[in-house]
Protein backbone atom coordinates (compact mmCIF):
# COMPACT_ATOMS: atom_id res chain seq x y z
CA UNK A 1 0.00 0.00 0.00
CA UNK A 2 1.20 3.45 -0.75
CA UNK A 3 1.77 5.91 1.85
CA UNK A 4 0.40 9.41 2.12
CA UNK A 5 3.43 11.28 2.55
CA UNK A 6 2.37 15.21 2.57
CA UNK A 7 -0.95 17.44 1.43
CA UNK A 8 1.49 19.57 -0.88
CA UNK A 9 5.02 20.48 -1.35
CA UNK A 10 6.25 24.18 -1.74
CA UNK A 11 10.05 24.58 -3.01
CA UNK A 12 12.08 26.74 -4.15
CA UNK A 13 13.91 26.23 -7.30
CA UNK A 14 16.92 27.36 -6.43
CA UNK A 15 17.90 25.92 -2.58
CA UNK A 16 21.45 26.09 -1.64
CA UNK A 17 23.33 22.84 -2.14
CA UNK A 18 20.61 21.24 -3.91
CA UNK A 19 18.08 22.32 -6.50
CA UNK A 20 13.81 22.44 -5.78
CA UNK A 21 13.91 20.22 -8.76
CA UNK A 22 16.10 17.76 -7.60
CA UNK A 23 14.13 17.42 -4.54
CA UNK A 24 11.75 17.17 -6.67
CA UNK A 25 13.02 14.45 -9.08
CA UNK A 26 13.33 12.27 -4.92
CA UNK A 27 9.71 12.43 -4.90
CA UNK A 28 9.43 10.47 -7.82
CA UNK A 29 11.56 7.76 -6.54
CA UNK A 30 9.20 7.07 -3.53
CA UNK A 31 6.73 4.50 -3.21
CA UNK A 32 4.07 6.85 -2.09
CA UNK A 33 0.44 8.88 -3.26
CA UNK A 34 1.06 11.44 -5.24
CA UNK A 35 0.89 15.12 -3.94
CA UNK A 36 0.92 18.64 -5.67
CA UNK A 37 4.51 20.56 -5.77
CA UNK A 38 4.40 24.43 -5.95
CA UNK A 39 7.39 26.05 -6.77
CA UNK A 40 8.32 29.60 -5.90
CA UNK A 41 11.14 30.82 -8.33
CA UNK A 42 13.66 34.02 -9.27
CA UNK A 43 13.74 32.66 -12.83
CA UNK A 44 12.98 34.59 -15.68
CA UNK A 45 9.66 33.36 -16.76
CA UNK A 46 10.56 31.94 -19.82
CA UNK A 47 13.19 29.27 -17.96
CA UNK A 48 10.29 29.23 -15.38
CA UNK A 49 8.06 27.11 -17.74
CA UNK A 50 10.93 24.34 -17.43
CA UNK A 51 9.98 23.32 -13.93
CA UNK A 52 8.18 19.86 -13.60
CA UNK A 53 5.91 21.52 -11.05
CA UNK A 54 1.96 21.46 -10.22
CA UNK A 55 2.36 25.56 -10.25
CA UNK A 56 4.95 27.74 -10.37
CA UNK A 57 4.65 31.23 -8.87
CA UNK A 58 7.14 33.67 -9.25
CA UNK A 59 8.98 35.88 -6.73
CA UNK A 60 8.49 38.67 -5.96
CA UNK A 61 4.66 37.65 -5.00
CA UNK A 62 2.05 38.64 -2.29
CA UNK A 63 1.53 36.08 0.55
CA UNK A 64 -2.41 36.41 -0.30
CA UNK A 65 -1.70 34.59 -3.95
CA UNK A 66 0.21 32.26 -2.43
CA UNK A 67 -2.65 31.03 -0.25
CA UNK A 68 -4.55 31.26 -2.86
CA UNK A 69 -2.71 28.46 -5.05
CA UNK A 70 -2.34 26.65 -2.49
CA UNK A 71 -5.68 26.65 -1.29
CA UNK A 72 -6.56 25.67 -4.90
CA UNK A 73 -5.00 22.41 -4.17
CA UNK A 74 -5.77 21.61 -0.25
CA UNK A 75 -8.81 23.35 0.19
Amino acid sequence: MRQQVCDLCLLDVMIPRLSGIAVHQEFGRMDCEPFPVVFVTALPRDRGADVPADAVINKPFEPSYLVNVIRSFIG
